[in-house]
Parts: C-alpha cells; sequence; structure tokens
C-alpha cells in the first residue's frame, strides 16, 4: 500500500495543482513529533526511490532537488503536508 501510494502521489506531481494551504486544517493534523513512520514505509520508499533513480540522489536533492519529480517537495505538493501524512492520505 506504501508504495502504491508513493507512485500515486509521483502521478499527482504532473496532474494536479499545487495545494494553495495543506488540505487538513493545522488543528486535525497530528504534531510534527508523532508523525512516524512504518518499516513497510521505509521499505516502500527505498523501493521508490530505487524504481526512480533517487538513491543516488544526495539528501539535499531527494528534499528539494530542481527538477527532480521524486523530491519529497515535489511528491507532497497535491496535499501540502509532510510526506508521511500524504501518503497516509492517498
Amino acid at each position: 500500500p506504501c508504495l502504491l501510494a508513493l507512485e500515486t502521489l509521483r502521478t499527482e506531481v504532473r496532474t494536479s495543482s499545487p495545494a494553495a494551504l495543506p488540505i487538513k486544517p493545522h488543528d486535525l493534523r497530528l504534531p510534527s513529533g508523532d508523525r512516524g513512520v512504518s518499516l513497510a514505509f521505509l521499505a516502500a520508499i527505498g523501493l521508490f526511490y530505487e524504481r526512480h533513480g533517487g538513491v543516488s540522489l544526495a539528501m539535499g536533492d531527494i528534499c528539494k532537488g530542481e527538477g527532480e519529480h521524486v523530491t519529497v517537495c515535489a511528491l507532497t505538493l497535491s496535499t501540502g503536508l509532510s510526506l508521511a501524512e500524504s501518503v497516509a492520505h492517498v
């Protein structure tokens, strides 16, 4: 399910407009310190980046790299949420 969610977010990079605001109000979001990820998520994100050439990217490029369709910023553009929240939302 996590890998499918990541692929869905990647597809939305090309088809969606950026969210004007986070799609979930601040008071309904978990505090950032409580947004953990599962081992399944970690495995899925590793496989996702293997498939999309992200394994060789530096951490800064994975987060905000210019022109990369697999950056965390690009993947969360349609939700305005953290990556963990975006994957859970999809």
